[in-house]
């Protein structure tokens, strides 16, 4: 049995790997696994142990719905207070109906990144299920965003409005998304799309959601598949994983888990995937990306904004 474990402080990333093949055990317990996007804080309030083991960092995704948003300030405060690893950070996912004063305060909380739109108009954007130009107001949002800092999370958006976002500037990601040139779904993007991304360095998350992924049902197979266009067509640089787990059910056959990934790595090393580029997908991109060389930015700061700022 080979296992990798990280235990933190507070019991959250328990680090428990599962068995793997003898040909990628060696490589697998080095590689380490960041998400740029998963839903725990909008699905479970605070994770346990165990919903996150496997995983060493990342973004945690708050999904306004039908919350206020103070009340996603409440939930935000509540996990940064009990959770002290540096490296994991908060998002907001959908804004709709934001003030002025509530955009103040999300940017004092220096979140990872904010998105828009869910899958339908709101009064910011138009979303994948509809369409449209990015609106007046999504137009001033986006750029109280850009000067405060926080990159815009250009998923969920139909295309007008993602290529009003990208006309906004730069500081973009896409955290959780597939490619329309492997499987054509409302909620991919294509290759224009991609290219302007990469053109502003914005980092992509491939998700692990089954009709995003393949037609029919999806297999860990299919999500290399997506991966591996990018890479044969952009390189390795600003590719990693948005899962969406816990935001969705759909999941590919044999990953239900941070701790089946493993099943990822012995499938890149099997098309001629060297360590480097699979750490580099795996962990590198997104970690460089979100905390730079500054490992301990993140949690400090929302501590003391939540001091500052929530509570004001």
């Amino acid at each position: 049995l080979f296992t990798k474990k990280v235990l933190h402080p507070k019991g959250f990333f328990l680090c428990d790997r599962e068995p793997c093949c003898a040909a990628s055990h060696n490589i697998y317990n080095m590689v380490s696994t960041c998400d740029f996007h998963n839903d725990i804080l909008t699905a479970k309030g605070m994770p346990a142990a165990e919903d996150t083991a496997g995983l060493d960092c990342g973004v945690f995704a708050l999904y306004k719905g039908n919350r206020s948003f103070s009340q996603l300030f409440a939930l935000a405060e509540s996990f940064v207070q009990c959770n002290e690893n540096p490296r994991v950070r908060i998002a907001f996912e959908e804004l709709s109906e934001i003030t002025d004063c509530e955009l103040e305060t999300l940017i004092s909380l220096r979140p990872a990144y904010a998105t828009l739109t869910w899958n339908f108009e709101n009064d910011l954007a138009y979303g994948c299920y509809s369409d449209g130009r990015l609106k007046a107001r999504g137009k001033e949002v986006c750029r109280q965003l850009m000067a405060g800092g926080v990159p815009i999370d250009t998923a969920h958006l139909c295309k007008r409005s993602f290529f009003d976002v990208c006309d906004c500037g730069n500081g973009l990601v896409d955290s959780h998304t597939c490619f329309s040139s492997v499987r054509e779904h409302v909620r991919n993007i294509d290759e224009e799309q991609v290219s302007l991304l990469r053109e502003r360095d914005a980092p992509i998350g491939i998700a692990f959601v089954g009709a995003f992924l393949a037609e029919g049902g999806a297999g860990a197979e299919d999500v290399v598949r997506h991966v591996d266009w990018y890479v044969q067509k952009y390189g390795a640089a600003g590719i990693g994983f948005g899962t969406d787990f816990y935001g969705t059910q759909d999941l590919p056959r044999g990953i239900r888990n941070y701790k089946n990934l493993f099943v990822l790595v012995e499938k890149f090393l099997k098309i001629g995937y060297n360590e480097e580029v699979i750490e580099q997908i795996f962990y590198h991109n997104l970690t460089n990306f979100l905390f730079g060389s500054k490992t301990n930015d993140g949690h400090e700061h929302l501590r003391k904004s939540f001091n500052h700022a929530v509570r004001k």
